[in-house]
């Protein structure tokens, strides 16, 4: 019996019997379930966020505008205004960001709304963002900054020292210049660290900053976290608008989220076999049933 012929004869039984219309749906409901399991589709959202960090072959971009960010997953992780330590605020509500890792380099493209680019020293502060990784992944400290038991790595970019650097006749310092490689076991006692040093570059386009922070995978040290494949970890964020004034404490937060290494790279072609398989298995089981329960 082919599959056709099979589905036909499922269909007429399910017209005619109440025991086959139940076997109908419970072999829909699995299949269903199959393939929304299959293709990591989610019906509702969860309340949690995480952060996937896709596996690609070619060496991760390092230019917000690459064309390879489009193979990342984009998470959408909300903010809200610092108001653990005054002067408190922070006006921006959400980052986007995706993440790619090629084996020797992982890097963060991070990207918010701002209409106004603030990338000159002077009296207005400069626009900045920071990505914050727990030093000891096993053991999370406190979101903010850490605590003295458990110590955070911070990543910060300034789009001023970023500029400045840019003037550097000396162009490989230039993604350097506007970062900083920070460790901090608590609000407001984040220090300069030695460790692997995280570089980024930027771009604004008018409406939004795009912010691609990079380092090298290491198990880490004293003053750098451990991001390396098969180590998950955990990760957040913090932004400065320099139009509104926003400096040092005022900034808008996010709390932890999941930081997760992809296991293996997605096979378009591995997941339309494997529904081939689930599809097969699921009309052979209901037509097992279909004789066996048969009258």
């Amino acid at each position: 019996m082919n599959i056709m012929s099979t589905l036909s004869s499922i269909r007429k039984r399910i017209q005619t019997s109440p025991r086959f219309k139940s076997l109908g749906i419970i072999g829909l409901v699995v299949l269903t379930g199959a393939i929304l399991s299959l293709f990591d589709i989610h019906l509702v959202s969860s309340a949690s966020n995480s952060v996937d960090v896709v596996r690609i072959v070619e060496a991760v971009p390092t230019d917000p505008q690459s064309g390879l960010w489009d193979r990342a997953k984009e998470s959408e992780i909300p903010l809200s205004a610092q108001q653990i330590y005054q002067p408190g605020g922070g006006s921006t509500r959400s980052v986007k960001v995706r993440a790619l890792e090629d084996g020797h380099t992982i890097a963060f493209r991070v990207s918010w709304a701002d209409d106004s680019r603030n990338d000159t020293l002077g009296s207005q502060p400069s626009d900045a963002a920071a990505v914050q990784f727990p030093i000891d992944p096993s053991n999370l400290p406190y979101q903010c900054m850490g605590q003295s038991s458990s110590k955070v790595n911070i990543w910060q970019w300034k789009a001023a020292l970023e500029k400045q650097g840019m003037d550097n006749v000396n162009v490989a310092s230039m993604e350097a210049a506007g970062t900083r490689n920070l460790t901090s076991n608590g609000i407001c006692k984040a220090v300069d660290s030695p460790g692997v040093e995280p570089r980024a570059r930027s771009y604004h386009d008018g409406e939004t900053w795009h912010v691609v922070f990079y380092r090298e995978l290491s198990q880490g040290d004293f003053g750098s976290a451990p991001l390396v494949r098969g180590v998950n970890s955990a990760v957040a964020f913090g932004i400065w608008n320099g139009a509104q004034g926003e400096a040092r404490g005022m900034k808008a937060v996010s709390t932890w989220n999941s930081l997760l290494f992809e296991a293996t790279e997605v096979s378009e072609v591995g997941n339309i076999a494997t529904l081939g398989l689930v599809l097969a298995v699921s009309v052979g089981a209901i037509a097992y049933a279909m004789r066996r329960f048969a009258t």
